[in-house]
C-alpha cells in the first residue's frame, strides 16, 4: 500500500482533477500530447486511451478495481502506451473515440477505454470492465494484433471510414424546399417518444436534453397545439418534482436512471444547469407558474454558491461520490430528518415521500415530491402561501444540516463553453426576473474569459486552473461564447458585445469553415490532432457545435442582410431536412433553426438612453421567443440599423428588415405586439 502513495506518473504536472485522480496509480499514464503519440510510432507500440471525467461514478469504480491494481498496471505498462484523457478538457479526443466505439459496439458510455494501432487508429473499444475480465481482454487484443497485424490495421482502416462517413454531408442528398408538412412530421416524430405520464421521453435512463424542450416550448407559440404544451408542462413539472433536481439546494443532476426522475446519477454539471436555467426561464415566461420561477432561482443559488469561483468564473462539476459512496451527500435517513424537521416531519414526510426503510439503498430517502401533493395539502389544510413558506423554511434547515457533511469532489477546471452558456442564461434570466445581480455575474464571468482565457490574438483557451490557462479552444467554445456576447448586447446594449460577436464569427469562419462541405469542423484547422476532425451535426446533451454556429449566423443574416450567409444556412438546412425531420430528438437545435426560417422572425429595434429597460419589460410580460429584440443606444455600423439611431425612445418594429413607423410611445408597441 505504502508503494501506490508513493508512485507517480506524468499526471501529477496536469491540473485536470480528473486526470490528478490518476496521478498516484501504479499504470505508468500520459497525458493526451503529440510528443506521447509520436513515442508510441517511434516505439512501435499499441496505445490504450482511457477516457472519463471527474465526477464519474463508473470512472472511480474501474480505477480503483484496474488502474489501482499493481497487477493489471504491470501487465498494461509492458504492453501499451497508456494515455488517460479528461473528455471535458479535450472533447475532441472523446468524439472520435466515441464514434470508434459506437460504430465497433453499437452503444458508448464512460469510461471509455480504447485499445489503438501507434499511430492512435482504435482498433477495440470497451467501458467499465471488472479486473479479471480487464487482463483477459488487454492480452487478447494485444495477442490478436501481434499475431495478424495486417487483421488489425484493416479493422482500424474499416474505423476510420466509418467515422470519416459518419463526419461527412457528402451522402445527404440535399431538399428543394421546407414546408408546412416538414413541421407536422418533427412534431409528430417528437411527441409519439413522449412519455405523458412521467414527462420526458419514454424509458429510461432519462436525461432533460433541455434543447428538445425548448424547441417544443418555443414553436407552441406559432402552432398552438395542446398535446405540445401538456407535453413541455408535463416534463418540467414531474422534473422539478423528482430525485433529479435537489430539492434541498438546487440544480439538477445528469439524468435520472429510472423513467420516474426519482433515482438521478447525482453528478452535477454546470453545462446541464446553465441550460435548465435558460428552459425553466423561458417556460415560466410562457406559462407563469412559480414551481417554474423558483427552479430558475435555486438553480442559480446552486451555482453562485457551490460552483462559483473567487475568479468570478464557474467550475465544471460535483461528483457523484463522496465518502466512496455514490449520492451519500444527497441522501437522508428517517430518524435524520425527524430529528431537524420535528414537529413538521409528518407532513414533510408525507410531501416528499419518506419511508421508514428508506426509499432507496441503505434505509436511505431521496426527496422527491409526491404526486399527490394537492391530496396532501388539503389533508393538513395548507394554502399555497402557507405551504411554500413551509418548503423555504424546510430546504434552509436542510441546507444547513447538509452543509456539516463531506462534500463531494469539485472539479475545479474553468471550461470556456459552459461558463459561456452560464452568462448566456444568467443574463436572460436577469431580464425576465428583473434582478440585476445575475446580469452583473454573468458580465463579470464574460470579463474573466477575455482576461484569463484569451491569447495574445483572436484566440481563446478551452481550460483554466491555478492561473494558467491552456488547450486551444475548439468550435463550441467559440461559437457559445459568441452567443454569451449576443446575449450579454440584448441585455446591456454596450456595442462592444455585438462588436466581440463578430470579431468571434470571424475566428469560426477563418479557421473551422469547410467550403467543400458547407459545414463547420470542431476542431481549429491549423490545431487539430485527431486522425478525423469531427463535424459535429448531432444534438445531444449540449447542441451540436454545427447547429449552434448555424442558429448565430442566422441572427448575424438579420443584422447585416448578406445574402451569403443565407444561402450558407439554406444549403446546410436542406442537406440536413430528412435527417432533422425524422429524428428530431437528435436535430432538435436544427429544427428551432427551420422553424425561423419557415415562419419568419421579427426584429425590434430600441432606442435612447433606457433601451435595455424596455428589452426587460418585453421579457417580463411577454414571450416572443421568435423576435430579435436590439437595444441601440450608440450608431452603429450593420446595415438593420442604418439611420435609427436617436438620443429619443422609438420603437422600431421590423420584418426581414422592413420596419414600419417607429413607435414613440410603449402603449402602441404592446398592442403591435399583442396583435
Amino acid at each position: 500500500m505504502l508503494y501506490k502513495h508513493l508512485v507517480m506518473n506524468s499526471l501529477i504536472n496536469e491540473t485536470s482533477p480528473y486526470l490528478l485522480q490518476h496521478a498516484h496509480n501504479p499504470v505508468n499514464w500520459y497525458p493526451w500530447k503529440k510528443e506521447i503519440l509520436e513515442k508510441a510510432q517511434k516505439e512501435n507500440k499499441l496505445i490504450l486511451v482511457s477516457i472519463g471525467y471527474a465526477a464519474c461514478h463508473w470512472c472511480h469504480v474501474m480505477e480503483k478495481e484496474c488502474f489501482e491494481d499493481d497487477e493489471v498496471a504491470q501487465i498494461m505498462n509492458k504492453l501499451f502506451i497508456n494515455i488517460k484523457v479528461d473528455r471535458e478538457e479535450r472533447p475532441d479526443v472523446d468524439h472520435f473515440y466515441m464514434d470508434a466505439m459506437q460504430l465497433m459496439n453499437g452503444h458508448g458510455g464512460w469510461p471509455l477505454n480504447c485499445i489503438c494501432l501507434p499511430d492512435g487508429t482504435p482498433i477495440f473499444a470497451a467501458t467499465y470492465v471488472p479486473k479479471k475480465r480487464w487482463i483477459e481482454i488487454i492480452q487478447k487484443v494485444y495477442d490478436y494484433v501481434h499475431r495478424d497485424y495486417e487483421k488489425a490495421k484493416q479493422i482500424g482502416k474499416n474505423v476510420i471510414q466509418g467515422i470519416q462517413y459518419l463526419e461527412s454531408t457528402f451522402h445527404l442528398k440535399k431538399q428543394t424546399n421546407i414546408n408546412e408538412s416538414h413541421f407536422q412530421e418533427i412534431i409528430k416524430n417528437l411527441l409519439k417518444r413522449v412519455d405523458f405520464k412521467n414527462g420526458g421521453f419514454s424509458g429510461a435512463p432519462k436525461f432533460p436534453t433541455p434543447i428538445n424542450w425548448l424547441f417544443l416550448l418555443r414553436i407552441s407559440t406559432i402552432l398552438k397545439n395542446s398535446e405540445i404544451d401538456t407535453a413541455v408542462l408535463t416534463t418540467l413539472t414531474q422534473m422539478a418534482h423528482g430525485g433529479i433536481y435537489d430539492h434541498v439546494g438546487g440544480g439538477f443532476a445528469r439524468y435520472s436512471v429510472d423513467e420516474y426522475w426519482k433515482v438521478p446519477h447525482f453528478e452535477k454539471m454546470l453545462y446541464d444547469n446553465a441550460q435548465m436555467i435558460q428552459l425553466y426561464a423561458e417556460a415560466y415566461q410562457k406559462f407563469k407558474l412559480p414551481l417554474f420561477k423558483s427552479v430558475v432561482y435555486e438553480t442559480i443559488g446552486f451555482l453562485l454558491r457551490e460552483l462559483y469561483s473567487p475568479e468570478n468564473a464557474f467550475y465544471s462539476s460535483l461528483d457523484a461520490d463522496s465518502e466512496g459512496i455514490e449520492g451519500k451527500f444527497y441522501l437522508w435517513s428517517y430518524d435524520e430528518l425527524q430529528n431537524i424537521l420535528q414537529d413538521d416531519f409528518l407532513i414533510f414526510s408525507e410531501i416528499f415521500n419518506i419511508q421508514k426503510n428508506g426509499n432507496w439503498e441503505h434505509n436511505l430517502n431521496i426527496l422527491h415530491l409526491t404526486e399527490y401533493l394537492e391530496d396532501v395539502l388539503r389533508k393538513y389544510n395548507l394554502t399555497n402561501e402557507i405551504f411554500y413558506d413551509k418548503m423555504k423554511l424546510w430546504k434552509k434547515m436542510l441546507l444547513n444540516a447538509r452543509n456539516q457533511r463531506i462534500r463531494p469532489q469539485t472539479d475545479d477546471k474553468i471550461i470556456l463553453s459552459w461558463n459561456a452558456m452560464a452568462i448566456q442564461s444568467f443574463a436572460y434570466a436577469s431580464r425576465v426576473f428583473n434582478e440585476p445581480f445575475w446580469l452583473n455575474i454573468a458580465k463579470s464571468t464574460y470579463d474573466f474569459i477575455f482576461q484569463k482565457m484569451k491569447s495574445n490574438n483572436d484566440f481563446f483557451f478551452r481550460t483554466y486552473k491555478n492561473q494558467y490557462a491552456k488547450i486551444d479552444a475548439f468550435l463550441e467554445d467559440y461559437v457559445t461564447l459568441a452567443d454569451a456576447a449576443r446575449e450579454l448586447f440584448v441585455s446591456t446594449g454596450d456595442e462592444k458585445y455585438l462588436k466581440h460577436v463578430f470579431q468571434i464569427y470571424e475566428v469560426i469562419h477563418n479557421f473551422f469553415y469547410d467550403d467543400k462541405t458547407n459545414v463547420f469542423s470542431f476542431s481549429n484547422h491549423d490545431f487539430n490532432e485527431i486522425l478525423v476532425n469531427k463535424t459535429e451535426l448531432y444534438d445531444s446533451v449540449i447542441p451540436s457545435s454545427n447547429s449552434m454556429v448555424f442558429n448565430l449566423l442566422y441572427t448575424i443574416y438579420h443584422i447585416e442582410w448578406d445574402s451569403h450567409y443565407l444561402q450558407m444556412i439554406e444549403n446546410i438546412v436542406l442537406q440536413l431536412l430528412p435527417l432533422i425531420t425524422n429524428y428530431p430528438s437528435s436535430h432538435a437545435n436544427w429544427a428551432w433553426l427551420l422553424t425561423k426560417m419557415y415562419y419568419g422572425q421579427k426584429e425590434l429595434i430600441i432606442t435612447g438612453s433606457q433601451a435595455e429597460f424596455y428589452v426587460s419589460q418585453i421579457d417580463q410580460n411577454f414571450y416572443h421567443p421568435f423576435l430579435l429584440k436590439f437595444p441601440l443606444k450608440k450608431t452603429l455600423p450593420w446595415l438593420l440599423f442604418n439611420g435609427k439611431m436617436s438620443e429619443n425612445l422609438k420603437f422600431y418594429l421590423c420584418k426581414n428588415g422592413n420596419c414600419e413607423l417607429p413607435f414613440e410611445q410603449w402603449e402602441d408597441l404592446l398592442k403591435s405586439l399583442d396583435e
